[in-house]
């Protein structure tokens, strides 16, 4: 049975914690979406980058000719790197309806990113997610924007140039 000081101690405990948004960086799949806004039907095109921890990853791409995907992997190396980036980044420390900007602009490119924590997976419940919206306040715009030029950097220059001609 816990005793009176352990309980203080672990109310205490949560308590200074809760003023943190996420305590978990450990995440499982991040899912970055690109569409480059309303233009020429021609021109229109997204994107989808899924990943995984373990550096799997599946890019998508869709135009008006059609949808088609390439599956990737990320090395070690580099998705440590992006990692040591990625979790001091305001997506763990700044809650998404805290970013969320209320100027949503006409027009123009979108991005999101919705990012599944990992959870044991012994436990019953749907996995935490976070959802970075659209149209972030200016004072998270350069972070956010770095994480997503971050994630695209992880799919091969190959892919990225089979798709995305420059026009």
């Amino acid at each position: 049975m816990l005793s009176l000081k352990k309980i203080c101690i672990i109310v205490i405990m949560m308590f200074i914690s809760s003023g943190l948004y996420s305590q978990n960086t450990n995440w499982s799949t991040l899912s970055y979406y690109f569409s480059n806004g309303p233009v020429s039907p021609e021109y229109q095109y997204s994107y989808r980058i899924n990943l995984n921890e373990s550096g799997e990853g599946v890019f998508y791409y869709t135009n008006t000719e059609g949808s088609r995907e390439r599956n990737f992997t990320v090395s070690a190396e580099a998705l440590e790197k992006f990692n040591k980036y990625f979790i001091l980044s305001d997506v763990f420390s700044v809650t998404p309806d805290s970013m969320k900007s209320e100027m949503n602009l006409m027009g123009g490119s979108v991005s999101t990113l919705e990012v599944t924590m990992w959870q044991a997976p012994d436990l019953d419940a749907r996995p935490a997610t976070i959802t970075i919206p659209a149209h972030v306040k200016d004072e998270y715009f350069d972070d956010i924007n770095c994480i997503y030029k971050k994630i695209e950097n992880l799919v091969p220059k190959d892919i990225m140039l089979e798709f995305i001609k420059k026009k």
